[in-house]
């Protein structure tokens, strides 16, 4: 495990993705063949270096001469394994909300509600049926997920090639029946321990991390005690998630190997519905004296709560904080957190004040 300090974690990011401008394909396989000198595992998006980025794999056009880009990512696999590489592939399947930098942004409201009735409905039917949206409009927002379907279904295979050692199938922003739902569900008959569906995205690269950090300790059980401002709330389906908020955790904690235990050392207090943010601060003062101790703030999407800052003494007790863009993102990040900061702390890379 003290190998595991020695490591760097290195990215190009001159040639990433920036907002809506696509990442440079030609200089980022550069990068990669270039690093097999100096890397031994690889952390790789498909949505950036097939499609140019997350935002930019909501973009039909992105999935243009798809066969051609699943070769060239397939060839530098082969490659890395010659090098006797590590390589964990992630593919997140973009959100149902259409682009607004695309003309599908103009339809928004028709294709979010053609993509909620997915499973109930003949494709084919719809778009023969309707004059609004056109059929043309329909057949460009199904080629995203067509296209993404098939990047799913090439990696996958890649996976029984033993090309990948771990690929993830990540979920950008949903509802409940989606589009990507289905898919999402005709994918679990694929998990295995090289083959993990974890809904999410912003949060992922983190998630990963930490999972690689956890590897390094799998002999030291690590717990956390998750306590809700209010409980009930975790049984709903919040915004942009496709499952409950229980669902959700459950799946974070099992993808880094973590328990839940009330008795736990470790605490994260999750203010998770407005109005509450006193018993909130009460829950974390409450914890002040816990081994570790993390606020995850969900009560709005898309944002913190500032009602929990007029007064913020307590944040001097906190060792982590995350209030994100969804649910999922938040407490992904905040767990991904504490996994991290166990692990340096282990090794007493961390200066506690």
């Amino acid at each position: 495990a003290a190998n595991a300090l020695d490591k760097k974690i290195i990215y190009p990011k001159d040639f990433l993705d920036n907002y809506n401008n696509p990442s440079d394909r030609e200089n980022l396989y550069k990068f990669l063949y270039n690093s097999f000198d100096s890397a031994d595992t690889y952390i790789i998006f498909t949505n950036q270096i097939i499609n140019g980025g997350l935002i930019t794999s909501r973009d039909p056009l992105s999935y243009l001469e798809l066969e051609e880009k699943l070769d060239a990512l397939t060839d530098f696999l082969k490659s890395a394994k010659e090098y006797d590489k590590k390589v964990i592939v992630v593919s997140v399947l973009p959100r149902v909300i259409p682009s607004q930098f695309t003309d599908l942004w103009n339809f928004r409201d028709e294709l979010i509600g053609f993509s909620n009735q997915f499973g109930n409905i003949d494709p084919n039917i719809f778009q023969n049926s309707l004059q609004y949206p056109p059929k043309e409009i329909v057949a460009r927002y199904l080629s995203i997920y067509s296209g993404s379907d098939l990047i799913v279904e090439r990696m996958k295979n890649n996976v029984d090639k033993e090309l990948i050692d771990l690929f993830v199938i990540g979920q950008d922003d949903t509802y409940k029946e989606s589009i990507t739902n289905h898919q999402i569900t005709r994918y679990m008959k694929y998990n295995n321990e090289n083959i993990i569906v974890q809904p999410g995205a912003d949060e992922l690269t983190k998630l990963i991390l930490a999972r690689l950090a956890r590897s390094e300790r799998t002999n030291n059980p690590l717990d956390i005690n998750l306590i809700f401002s209010d409980p009930v709330e975790s049984n709903e389906i919040r915004a942009y998630e496709a499952s409950t908020t229980e669902v959700r955790y459950k799946k974070i904690l099992n993808f880094l190997n973590i328990s839940l235990n009330q008795e736990s050392e470790n605490v994260a207090v999750i203010h998770n519905k407005p109005g509450l943010s006193e018993k909130t601060i009460n829950l974390i003062y409450d914890n002040i004296n816990k081994d570790y101790l993390a606020l995850i703030d969900t009560a709005y999407i898309n944002r913190g709560d500032p009602e929990l800052f007029t007064e913020p003494s307590f944040i001097k007790n906190l060792k982590g904080y995350s209030g994100w863009n969804t649910v999922g993102n938040s407490i992904g990040s905040e767990l991904a957190n504490f996994v991290i900061f166990d692990f340096l702390k282990s090794f007493r890379c961390l200066k506690l004040v």
